[in-house]
């Protein structure tokens, strides 16, 4: 798979007038957008349209959902995050106030589980012989939800622009980047 032409249908989230019918599916870094914004590191865009596009999702009563793997890698943002800014090692952070540390944990994971479904994934060999076979920069992680995904009809609610170049999926993102690259290959949905 080639890497310079997107593959994927791009729906650009700033000016989408008609939601698909899909499910879906919230990648890591949308997470950190919508629910660790203090720490999110984000620039205006992010900030604006992610939280927009989610409070929508549910306002339309779509179903939205996420892996436990995206839960534990944004926990690991959140403490890495927060280790720096108390200037700690992260292996020590957690057990600084604990209390706190746990308390804090528990309001962003019913914070989700109030609003989305969150999901194991089942990783089958298929899914791992799958990935050697293609000629792409995506990582494991992002390529196994995608094949998860493609089960069903979902839309990947991401920032990364890594995901335009996958084969049949549907990417909604405020990613200008992308967009723009999808636009030139007329791969731009509205």
């Amino acid at each position: 798979m080639s890497l310079s032409v997107p593959r994927a249908n791009v729906y650009d989230i700033r000016s989408l007038k008609k939601m698909p019918n899909f499910k879906y599916f919230l990648d890591t870094n949308i997470l950190k957008f919508v629910f660790a914004k203090t720490i999110a590191n984000t620039s205006t865009y992010q900030d604006k349209y992610y939280p927009e596009f989610f409070k929508s999702l549910l306002s339309n009563k779509f179903i939205c959902f996420t892996y436990t793997q995206n839960l534990l890698e944004l926990f690991s943002v959140i403490d890495k995050a927060e280790a720096e800014i108390e200037n700690v090692n992260i292996k020590n952070y957690r057990f600084l106030n604990l209390e706190k540390y746990l308390s804090d944990r528990e309001i962003i994971f019913e914070e989700l589980d109030n609003s989305i479904n969150i999901f194991s994934s089942e990783i089958t060999t298929d899914h791992l012989k799958s990935y050697f076979q293609i000629d792409c920069s995506i990582d494991l992680n992002d390529f196994i939800y995608i094949q998860l995904a493609n089960e069903t009809d979902v839309g990947f609610v991401t920032d990364d622009a890594e995901f335009i170049y996958m084969d049949r999926i549907n990417v909604f993102t405020a990613n200008m980047n992308a967009i723009d690259k999808a636009n030139r290959f007329k791969r731009l949905k509205t």
